[in-house]
């Protein structure tokens, strides 16, 4: 094993403590993402709002990482099935997320009144089209068929857990910790790497930071995290968050010129705020 792998071990807590939390743990967490992603599933279908759509998003995401987590745990028959499809939700609300965070604050751009107006009828038009999308996307798959595959998770899972011996539970924890050391190893080798980084690779370490940080959440009873390190995650998926933005503008108002055969212009002062931010996360890290 990767002593660097190793050392990262040294955060999740004692095995004794850990059998004894595994459980209450494990099915409490499949109980409150499954709750939170059908309500917000419900409730972005009604409202079509741009809160609705964020926090679909998010539950979706921890529901991708409480899979990732039992996967760990206990291999389970249908969880790459349920991954593939609540991916797939995730991925039909990227661009209308990237739309109505761009109408949020189009107003805090240094553009013109009238191109300010263009586009914010673009993005209006836009929006209104990526969530007939995903809304027709969303009804197709039927919800009745996602639940009844993750009660069977859940039943082969806490089944494993009744009847697992010592030695079981034991083998369990160890793969879930070495999982866990090996993502904060990654992440820690993205950060490294960072400086020689192109913007598509911030995007994918953004991902991965999200994707950690809510395994933390879900796994804060049996994981020790020093408060400056989870401060750290924190403000760098703020911080790659503000530079998603930014790129994300700068992609949409490209199509918007395009699309209405204005002449596209390179926008200096655009690219100028993405290197910034870029320098400001490289130095940060």
């Amino acid at each position: 094993m990767n002593s660097n792998i190793k050392h990262k071990m040294k955060f999740v807590q004692p095995l004794t403590k850990t059998m004894k939390n595994l459980k209450p743990t494990v099915l409490d967490a499949i109980y409150s993402c499954w709750r939170d992603y059908l309500i917000h599933r419900e409730r972005f279908l009604n409202e079509r709002s741009r809160s609705s759509v964020h926090a679909l998003r998010i539950s979706i995401r921890k529901l991708e990482a409480l899979l990732g987590i039992l996967k760990s745990i206990y291999p389970l028959k249908y969880e790459n099935k349920l991954l593939k499809t609540i991916h797939r939700e995730l991925q039909d609300l990227s661009y209308l997320r990237d739309i109505q965070v761009q109408k949020k604050e189009i107003k805090e751009r240094s553009i013109s009144n009238l191109r300010r107006r263009e586009l914010r009828d673009y993005l209006d038009s836009a929006e209104k089209k990526e969530i007939k999308k995903a809304v027709r996307k969303m009804k197709t798959s039927a919800v009745i068929g996602l639940t009844k595959m993750m009660f069977k998770i859940e039943r082969r899972l806490n089944d494993f857990l009744v009847v697992a011996d010592e030695n079981g539970l034991k083998k369990s924890l160890n793969r879930l910790r070495l999982d866990f050391a090996r993502d904060m190893y990654h992440l820690e080798r993205q950060i490294v790497d960072l400086k020689h980084s192109k913007e598509n690779k911030f995007h994918t370490l953004r991902l991965d930071i999200k994707d950690f940080s809510y395994k933390l959440e879900i796994l804060k009873p049996l994981i020790i995290i020093p408060a400056k390190l989870e401060n750290k995650i924190q403000e760098l998926k703020m911080n790659l968050g503000q530079l998603q933005d930014l790129i994300a503008f700068s992609k949409i108002t490209k199509d918007f010129l395009r699309k209405t055969k204005s002449h596209p212009h390179p926008n200096s002062e655009m690219a100028a705020q993405i290197f910034q931010k870029r320098t400001e996360i490289i130095r940060s890290t």
